[in-house]
């Protein structure tokens, strides 16, 4: 990956562009704030730098440095001198100091290099003190990033910080690879570690990339039976059935199947064990017979509805 230079044109560098505040931050000039890191050992390295700097940067080194007179957000470091960012702390440890550095640097320039090895944790410290800006920049440079390597893996990163624009980025890119990466078994398996809201966007998705529908089915059943499926939806009150019945209706478009796909597709479900879920399911029942029924419908019915809609890189038959 080449350098990338973030340069911020925001409202935060305009208030500080009459201020050569670098060069009292370089000095160590009138500071009033001192973020510590404490390696193992007890070897210790610290930032000197300016509250007023951090303050208007951050609404979450605002609430820590300003004191409150009212209410429940009296931090601790409103009334000390010293941040505590103790290298013995996982987070802490797995971004490093020369990464918090640079994005302190950042503050006072809005300037940052941004490389393949310093993008996420620079992206985890602007997403903890709400650096929006960085934020944004980071998105950027990782969405040009997306590989077959590290798709699945950025996909959970996105959705751990709730990045909604990265997230999409990598779902479009999974569904337009779909086929290569469900042969994987290894990126399989972390698709089905996947929110079920996160499977039914890319599996619905127009940019699909299949053979036919039916090799949705055994993707759909493979998931239904992964032993982790459970555990990632544990905020839903539904059953796994349910979310597999849900899951048909919301991506499965077996009205775009051949008769012969669809003909195959029934004595696998009679024979293959890994497919009981869909011959005991209500649901596909239904899907099925609709699918049968199309065959006999004039065009211009079938397209009014987007489950007899042929996927857009959906090879023909």
């Amino acid at each position: 990956m080449n350098k990338l230079y973030f340069i911020d044109h925001s409202k935060a560098e305009r208030c500080f562009h009459s201020l050569d505040m670098w060069y009292f931050y370089e000095k160590e000039l009138l500071t009033d704030v001192v973020l510590n890191f404490t390696h193992e050992g007890n070897r210790k390295q610290e930032i000197r730098c300016h509250r007023l700097v951090l303050c208007a940067a951050s609404p979450v080194f605002y609430n820590m440095l300003v004191r409150k007179e009212e209410g429940p957000m009296n931090w601790l470091e409103s009334s000390s001198l010293v941040i505590d960012m103790s290298l013995s702390d996982n987070f802490w440890s797995a971004i490093g100091f020369d990464v918090v550095k640079q994005v302190i640097d950042y503050l006072y320039t809005r300037k940052i290099r941004l490389t393949v090895h310093n993008l996420i944790p620079v992206q985890m410290v602007a997403h903890m003190y709400q650096l929006d800006s960085l934020m944004s920049a980071c998105t950027e440079a990782l969405k040009e990033h997306i590989q077959m390597e590290n798709v699945v893996s950025m996909m959970h990163y996105a959705n751990t910080l709730m990045i909604s624009n990265l997230e999409s980025a990598c779902i479009q890119f999974i569904a337009r690879h779909f086929q290569e990466i469900a042969l994987v078994d290894d990126m399989r398996r972390e698709l089905f570690a996947l929110p079920q809201s996160t499977i039914t966007e890319m599996l619905s998705s127009n940019q699909l990339s299949v053979d036919d529908e039916c090799q949705l089915c055994h993707f759909l059943c493979e998931w239904a039976q992964h032993p982790g499926v459970e555990e990632n939806d544990y905020l839903s009150n539904k059953t796994k059935r349910e979310q597999f019945d849900e899951l048909l209706c919301a991506c499965l478009r077996l009205p775009t199947a051949t008769r012969s796909q669809l003909d195959q597709l029934l004595l696998q479900v009679d024979n293959v064990e890994r497919l009981k879920w869909l011959k005991e399911s209500s649901v596909f029942r239904v899907i099925l017979s609709e699918a049968l029924e199309h065959k006999q419908q004039p065009k211009i019915y079938r397209d009014q509805q987007t489950r007899f809609q042929r996927r857009l890189i959906h090879k023909k038959p």
